[in-house]
C-alpha cells in the first residue's frame, strides 16, 4: 500500500525530497570529515601530551644529572680550598723559617 501512496506524490515533492536527501548526505559527509579531523587532532594532541611528558621526564633526568655534577664540583672546590689553605700554611711556615735562618745568618756575619 505504501508503494501506491508514493505513486500519488506529485513530482515536485519527489524532487524536493530527493534534494533534501542529497543535502542530508552532504551534511553527513561533512560531519564525517569533521569527526575524522577531530579524531586526527585528538590523536595528535594525545601524541603531543605524551611527548611533553617524555620531555618533562628528560628534563628531570637532566636536572638530576646537573645536580650531581654541581655536587661533584662543590666537593672539588672544597678540596682545592683545603689544599690551598694547607699550602699557604706550609709557605707561611717556610717563610717564617727562612726569615729566622736569614736573621741568624746576618747575625753570624756581624
Amino acid at each position: 500500500q505504501s508503494h501506491k501512496e508514493w505513486r500519488n506524490v506529485p513530482p515536485a515533492v519527489t524532487r524536493r525530497l530527493g534534494l533534501s536527501f542529497q543535502i542530508i548526505e552532504q551534511l553527513a559527509c561533512e560531519v564525517a570529515k569533521v569527526q575524522q579531523g577531530y579524531s586526527t587532532e585528538m590523536g595528535q594532541t594525545q601524541a603531543d601530551v605524551l611527548n611533553c611528558y617524555q620531555l618533562l621526564g628528560d628534563l628531570k633526568a637532566a636536572q638530576g644529572e646537573a645536580q650531581q655534577v654541581a655536587d661533584r664540583l662543590t666537593l672539588r672546590v672544597k678540596e682545592i680550598e683545603e689544599t690551598t689553605h694547607k699550602q699557604r700554611r706550609q709557605w707561611e711556615g717556610l717563610s717564617s723559617e727562612s726569615a729566622i735562618q736569614l736573621e741568624r745568618h746576618q747575625q753570624q756575619l756581624v
